[in-house]
Protein backbone atom coordinates (compact mmCIF):
# COMPACT_ATOMS: atom_id res chain seq x y z
CA UNK A 1 0.00 0.00 0.00
CA UNK A 2 1.30 3.54 -1.17
CA UNK A 3 -0.61 7.01 0.37
CA UNK A 4 0.23 9.74 -1.79
CA UNK A 5 -0.45 13.15 -0.18
CA UNK A 6 -0.54 16.45 -1.70
CA UNK A 7 -0.83 19.89 0.44
CA UNK A 8 -1.15 23.01 -0.66
CA UNK A 9 -1.32 26.30 0.94
CA UNK A 10 -3.90 28.65 -0.64
CA UNK A 11 -5.99 31.36 0.02
CA UNK A 12 -10.03 31.70 -0.57
CA UNK A 13 -12.55 34.45 -0.16
CA UNK A 14 -13.15 37.26 -3.44
CA UNK A 15 -12.70 40.55 -0.68
CA UNK A 16 -11.19 39.28 2.39
CA UNK A 17 -8.42 36.71 1.43
CA UNK A 18 -7.88 34.27 4.24
CA UNK A 19 -4.62 31.16 4.07
CA UNK A 20 -6.41 27.42 3.72
CA UNK A 21 -4.30 24.67 3.08
CA UNK A 22 -6.43 22.20 0.23
CA UNK A 23 -5.12 18.31 0.24
CA UNK A 24 -5.41 15.49 -1.81
CA UNK A 25 -4.79 12.25 -1.07
CA UNK A 26 -4.64 8.43 -2.72
CA UNK A 27 -4.18 5.23 -1.64
CA UNK A 28 -2.65 3.13 -4.15
CA UNK A 29 -3.33 -0.80 -3.08
CA UNK A 30 -0.81 -3.58 -4.25
CA UNK A 31 -3.08 -6.59 -5.92
CA UNK A 32 -3.48 -8.56 -3.18
CA UNK A 33 -5.01 -5.57 -1.07
CA UNK A 34 -7.09 -4.96 -3.95
CA UNK A 35 -8.34 -8.13 -4.40
CA UNK A 36 -9.00 -8.36 -0.92
CA UNK A 37 -11.18 -5.32 -0.66
CA UNK A 38 -12.97 -6.20 -3.93
CA UNK A 39 -13.68 -9.78 -1.92
CA UNK A 40 -15.06 -7.65 1.27
CA UNK A 41 -16.57 -3.98 0.07
CA UNK A 42 -17.62 -3.59 3.76
CA UNK A 43 -14.66 -2.80 4.64
CA UNK A 44 -15.21 1.00 3.02
CA UNK A 45 -17.85 1.20 5.42
CA UNK A 46 -15.59 0.53 8.65
CA UNK A 47 -14.62 4.28 10.38
CA UNK A 48 -11.22 5.78 10.14
CA UNK A 49 -12.31 7.95 12.97
CA UNK A 50 -13.17 11.60 13.72
CA UNK A 51 -11.16 14.21 12.05
CA UNK A 52 -12.23 18.05 11.15
CA UNK A 53 -12.47 19.17 7.46
CA UNK A 54 -13.58 22.77 6.90
CA UNK A 55 -13.87 23.66 10.37
CA UNK A 56 -16.57 20.99 10.41
CA UNK A 57 -15.96 17.71 12.86
CA UNK A 58 -17.02 14.34 11.19
CA UNK A 59 -16.95 10.62 11.56
CA UNK A 60 -15.31 9.73 8.00
CA UNK A 61 -15.57 6.12 6.82
CA UNK A 62 -12.49 4.56 4.52
CA UNK A 63 -14.48 4.56 1.37
CA UNK A 64 -13.10 8.65 1.38
CA UNK A 65 -9.95 7.36 1.25
CA UNK A 66 -9.95 4.47 -1.15
CA UNK A 67 -12.11 7.08 -3.67
CA UNK A 68 -9.47 9.23 -3.09
CA UNK A 69 -9.53 12.96 -1.51
CA UNK A 70 -9.33 15.32 -4.39
CA UNK A 71 -9.11 18.70 -2.94
CA UNK A 72 -10.42 19.40 0.33
CA UNK A 73 -10.32 22.88 2.53
CA UNK A 74 -9.04 22.88 6.24
CA UNK A 75 -8.66 26.08 7.72
CA UNK A 76 -5.55 26.04 9.60
CA UNK A 77 -1.83 24.50 8.89
CA UNK A 78 -2.36 22.61 12.35
CA UNK A 79 -6.27 21.12 11.17
CA UNK A 80 -4.43 19.51 8.19
CA UNK A 81 -1.38 18.11 10.14
CA UNK A 82 -3.94 16.44 12.58
CA UNK A 83 -6.41 15.01 9.68
CA UNK A 84 -3.24 13.44 7.82
CA UNK A 85 -1.99 12.08 11.31
CA UNK A 86 -5.47 10.32 10.82
CA UNK A 87 -5.11 9.44 7.36
CA UNK A 88 -1.65 7.91 7.91
CA UNK A 89 -2.54 5.81 11.04
CA UNK A 90 -5.98 4.68 9.43
CA UNK A 91 -3.76 3.28 6.33
CA UNK A 92 -1.32 1.42 8.85
CA UNK A 93 -5.04 0.32 10.14
CA UNK A 94 -6.18 -0.67 7.02
CA UNK A 95 -3.19 -2.07 5.98
CA UNK A 96 -3.30 -4.68 8.88
CA UNK A 97 -6.70 -5.78 8.54
CA UNK A 98 -6.49 -6.04 4.59
CA UNK A 99 -3.46 -8.47 6.20
CA UNK A 100 -5.85 -10.36 8.55
CA UNK A 101 -8.54 -10.71 5.76
CA UNK A 102 -5.94 -12.41 3.40
CA UNK A 103 -5.08 -14.58 5.96
CA UNK A 104 -8.32 -15.62 7.02
CA UNK A 105 -9.11 -16.62 3.32
CA UNK A 106 -6.11 -18.49 2.74
CA UNK A 107 -7.30 -21.23 5.09
CA UNK A 108 -6.15 -22.62 8.43
CA UNK A 109 -2.60 -21.75 10.50
CA UNK A 110 -0.81 -23.52 12.73
CA UNK A 111 1.57 -21.44 14.86
CA UNK A 112 4.37 -22.73 17.28
CA UNK A 113 5.01 -21.22 20.11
Amino acid sequence: MKLHINTVEDTDGLIFKKKIWRMDAQVEFSDEEAKALKAHPEVGKLSMGKGTVNGIEMNLPFQHLINGIKGWKFLTAAEQTNFEQLIRKSCANLKEHLSRLEEMTSGPKTIEF
